[in-house]
């Protein structure tokens, strides 16, 4: 009877320190994990956006490779859905609640779980991604569910980080644009005033920005007129860094001032790869201009250079965004 007694005291102790101790703890539970992705935030976005892609990252869905999985909704975008049965995972579902290209959102169910909202939060860095993967749950007042906060941490963390690590592979298949057009162009040559400078990749898109802004203001401040559209010229490429010139056409030859400076543009025959899709992706540009070229026994000549048509500002859908890629022969 004593050791019955002792048992029951133990029993009641445990209860006690899990019903006290349950009260004292928040109803809320976080965990974050942070990692590198070798692919472009647009990439990145497109994969975890995209529910028909969910197992070539998913680290949960790799532990049971039977669960059933039942979609509906659209495949991508706020609204699409899944739900697992499995004996390994339990039940529960996944729906895309918000979608920006910074910033995924999604509401999960686990079993008998009350919702939890996972977040995923892309910010460039480098040549790719920084991805921030959250849980946020709320127990709503449920001691049980609070005990389960404590320990949320070390139980999902770790497949967070599986997870993140899963992601750039996938994401560097996503193609961000698409080639519609490879044309042979005999170019008659032009002017040009142009900034120069080597910097890193990474840079590209910010310095072609305030360069651009520089000239057009020199050629606001001297009446000079723009004679068609936005330039580049690559005059090295690393993958890394690159030698870059930022070039506005102009009609006529003009003098510059220390930074800015006169630019002949190139003339003669040329190919030129239609892309259209974020700047980013026009690297399948380049490298269908140097197959082409390859192709027909040709060499290229020249610098190769980019011709930006349509206007960001105004087109606001990167999958419309028109650039011409052409390399001369």
């Amino acid at each position: 009877m004593k050791l019955l007694k002792w048992i029951g005291i133990v029993i009641a102790s445990i209860a006690l320190i899990i019903v006290v101790g349950g009260l004292l703890l928040s109803d809320k539970g976080h965990v974050a994990r942070t990692g590198f992705v070798d692919a472009s935030p647009r990439q990145v976005h497109a994969l975890v956006n995209d529910l028909s892609l969910i197992k070539s990252w998913s680290p949960w869905l790799a532990m049971d490779t039977n669960a059933v999985l039942t979609f509906s909704g659209p495949t991508s975008g706020v609204g699409a859905k899944y739900t697992w049965v499995s004996e390994k995972l339990d039940n529960g579902s996944y729906t895309i609640a918000s979608s920006t290209p910074e910033k995924v959102e999604i509401d999960l169910v686990f079993g008998q779980m009350e919702p939890a909202l996972a977040t995923f939060t892309l910010t460039p860095k480098g040549n790719g991604t920084e991805v921030t993967w959250t849980l946020d749950t709320d127990a709503k007042g449920n001691i049980f569910s609070r005990w389960f906060n404590v320990m949320l941490d070390m139980m999902v963390g770790p497949d967070f980080e599986k997870g993140i690590a899963n992601m750039t592979a996938p994401s560097k298949k996503i193609a961000m644009g698409r080639i519609v057009q490879m044309e042979e162009y005999t170019c008659e040559g032009g002017f040009g005033l142009g900034i120069r400078s080597t910097i890193k990749a990474s840079e590209i898109g910010t310095t072609l920005a305030r360069n651009y802004a520089a000239i057009m203001q020199f050629m606001a401040q001297n009446n000079i007129a723009m004679e068609g559209f936005p330039m580049a010229i690559y005059h090295t490429w690393d993958g890394a860094t690159t030698d870059m010139e930022a070039v506005i056409p102009i009609k006529a030859p003009a003098k510059g001032n220390e930074t800015i400076h006169p630019v002949l543009l190139d003339k003669g025959p040329m190919i030129i790869a239609h892309y259209y899709g974020p700047y980013e992706g026009s690297a399948m540009a380049h490298a269908a201009c140097d197959t082409w070229l390859k192709e027909h026994g040709k060499t290229a000549r020249s610098a190769p250079f980019e011709e930006y048509v349509t206007d960001p500002g105004t087109e606001k859908d990167p999958m419309k965004w028109l650039t011409k890629v052409y390399y001369s022969y």
